[in-house]
């Protein structure tokens, strides 16, 4: 009896194990497709500031106290 006990917490383990791995690999799935979507919109971000900012705020326009190249690259 105490030979099934002991299988049986066994069988009980490894499922919690695979339950645990699974959602493991869930969070870890969800996890990735949100920083690929931060970086995109990352992305979107800083082609819009090249085209609106940078054309006045860059090395080559009229407010240089107010450069904004030196953060664009950091």
């Amino acid at each position: 009896m105490f030979k099934r006990h002991l299988a049986l917490n066994s069988i009980e383990i490894c499922k919690h194990q695979h339950r645990i791995a699974l959602i493991v690999l869930l969070i870890f799935i969800v996890g990735s497709q949100n920083i690929s979507a931060q970086q995109q919109i990352a992305l979107d971000t800083y082609a819009i500031f090249q085209q609106s900012c940078l054309i006045c705020h860059g090395p080559d326009g009229a407010y240089k106290e107010t450069l904004l190249g030196p953060y664009a690259s950091s």
